[in-house]
């Protein structure tokens, strides 16, 4: 391996130790200030293991897609009503 690329390949797992520390840093701070919640305290825990709303609603297959109204259509109601 060349010199210069081992220099970039060091170069970037320096600059990802240094946003994952800053990171873990920021998550702390937003879980100190959502503890401090004075009734419920900290949800993010128990939000992170709910499921998803989207998959307990089902979906409709069997739907029919609605259609754009032309415009000519939409010129004759204004100007009929």
């Amino acid at each position: 391996m060349r010199r210069p690329f081992k220099f970039v390949i060091l170069h970037f797992n320096f600059i990802s130790a240094l946003n994952a520390v800053k990171n873990a840093e920021i998550e702390e701070k937003k879980r100190k200030k959502r503890q401090k919640t004075v009734i419920i305290g900290d949800m993010q825990p128990m939000l992170d293991s709910l499921p998803s709303l989207p998959s307990f609603i089902p979906k409709a297959e069997n739907a029919r897609p609605t259609k754009a109204r032309s415009i000519q259509k939409i010129k004759k109601q204004s100007l009929l009503q």
